[in-house]
């Protein structure tokens, strides 16, 4: 999975613990390209070929397919147009954005101890 791109740069992939719509709480891999989106498996949300008319809303790119055709990522913000828990779409965005931080951060650590 190494070879993602999106705007010709490879994705950060980071696994971390997450609650998810139906409130259980898991381990998921999230995906950054470095422009202050993250990326999740649809599938990890429950999210089927059934919402891309839900997604089409988002305003902004929303799936990020593989070359080879057999994964797809989509715009962890789109998340919130499938799903009606107001609660849990506000907590949603909260993590993205606290997450999306965090990741910039440690890049930004990583860039430096390369450059030293």
């Amino acid at each position: 999975m190494t070879d993602w791109k999106i705007n010709g740069n490879g994705l950060d992939f980071f696994v971390t613990s997450v609650r998810c719509p139906h409130g259980r709480e898991r381990l998921i891999a999230l995906a950054f390209p470095g422009d202050g989106t993250m990326w999740i498996d649809p599938a990890e949300l429950g999210i089927g070929p059934e919402h891309a008319p839900l997604l089409a809303k988002f305003g902004g790119p929303y799936l990020l397919v593989h070359k080879t055709g057999k994964y797809e990522l989509i715009n962890a913000r789109a998340a919130v147009l499938v799903n009606p828990d107001a609660e849990w779409c506000s907590q949603w965005l909260s993590f993205v954005d606290r997450i999306i931080k965090e990741h910039q951060a440690v890049r930004a650590r990583y860039d430096a101890t390369r450059r030293n």
